[in-house]
């Protein structure tokens, strides 16, 4: 099917959807509606630690959302304070290295992993976007102009993007892996389990004259700094440090501000060449590459949502957590527990932003 019937197709569906009253803002009933994303309130909110187990989960009914092949069930607590996100979908690999990591061939370094990428899934709010109701996330998406194609077409417009990012955002606190890990030769993993706890990209995304469109079209970064750094020198021909002795696979493929500071690595310009040996063959024997960032803690609204994720043979699991109403003008505010709140969800394997699979428009219902 070629991009503009299967974009023709997908508006039909989302229009009948419309008509049929089952997209849009309803008055608050208090009972559950099996067609939307149900945020049922709770007394104890669930530790955002990647672990699904928590009794407050047992209260929220799962809500699919077809995504072709990717098999994605989502729920969703809150408090009087908080609201939580909690989603899962299969991939068959665990996916963290990004097309510029660093390998070393005993010479020199090379960053080009071609086809390398990250796993992430995102979550599309429209502040005050009219045409979401009918288009979902197609408002934003102009595949036409590769990668600075996400931008609004309608001045004033606003949308809010979380973005999890498994190599850039998702490990900036913690780490852990635990089972039998399995690395393949393109360093992803097939086996094991991974978590990793940190923060969702907060990003917002507005109008762009597509006639003169930045490198990022219409994305913005929230006020305050990301989570994330480059690990490479001015001459983009190396990287800033290199682990000494990662304990791990997963160790060894996030970086942190914290590690250097803790002096756990090499500063590649001052290191000799045996030097540079010895740490990379530690990274070999993990199946490892020397990972193209460096995290840190964001700040101010940057640092609004937090997340925790966890990957296990073959299955994605992460929770999400925002407050209800964080006073941000580039965030959604979930103010008003009595209306829906539209948002469209899409995953990407292993890929970039210009590959990505899209849901329609789904709305999120706040029950008691």
């Amino acid at each position: 099917m070629s991009r503009v019937h299967l974009r023709k197709t997908l508006l039909v569906v989302l229009a009948v959807a419309f008509l049929a009253g089952l997209i849009g803002k309803v008055a608050f009933t208090g009972t559950e509606d099996p067609t939307k994303l149900n945020a049922v309130k709770v007394a104890t909110a669930p530790l955002v630690d990647g672990d699904s187990g928590d009794a407050a989960w047992e209260k929220a009914t799962e809500y699919e959302i077809p995504l072709g092949a990717v098999k994605t069930g989502i729920k969703a607590v809150y408090t009087e304070k908080d609201l939580f996100i909690l989603a899962s979908w299969n991939d068959s690999t665990f996916s963290i290295v990004r097309g510029g990591s660093w390998v070393w061939d005993g010479n020199a370094w090379n960053s080009k992993r071609e086809g390398q990428a990250e796993d992430r899934i995102a979550f599309f709010w429209p502040i005050n976007i009219p045409d979401f109701q009918s288009k979902g996330c197609l408002v934003k998406c102009h595949p036409s102009y590769g990668v600075s194609g996400a931008f609004l077409d309608n001045p004033g417009e606003k949308g809010d993007m979380w973005h999890m990012k498994a190599a850039r955002s998702l490990g900036v606190i913690s780490q852990s892996q635990s089972g039998s890990p399995v690395i393949g030769d393109d360093h992803q993993a097939t086996a094991g389990t991974f978590t990793l706890v940190g923060y969702i990209d907060d990003k917002y995304v507005t109008y762009e004259d597509a006639a003169n469109l930045p490198e990022d079209g219409g994305r913005h970064g929230d006020s305050g700094s990301s989570t994330y750094g480059r690990n490479r020198n001015k001459d983009k021909t190396a990287p800033l440090y290199l682990e000494k002795n990662p304990t791990d696979y997963l160790d060894a493929m996030i970086l942190r501000e914290s590690e250097v500071d803790n002096g756990e690595t090499v500063e590649i310009a001052n290191a000799t060449a045996d030097e540079i040996n010895e740490y990379w063959g530690n990274y070999q024997r993990l199946g490892a590459v020397v990972p193209e960032r460096i995290l840190r803690e964001p700040s101010d609204s940057r640092a609004d949502v937090k997340q925790a994720g966890t990957w296990s043979n073959g299955q994605w699991t992460i929770e999400i957590k925002r407050a209800l109403d964080t006073g941000n003008d580039d965030d959604v505010q979930f103010s008003d527990l009595s209306l829906d709140y539209l948002f469209g969800v899409s995953v990407m394997d292993n890929a970039g932003g210009d590959t990505h699979i899209f849901s329609g428009v789904n709305s999120l219902l706040f029950v008691e």
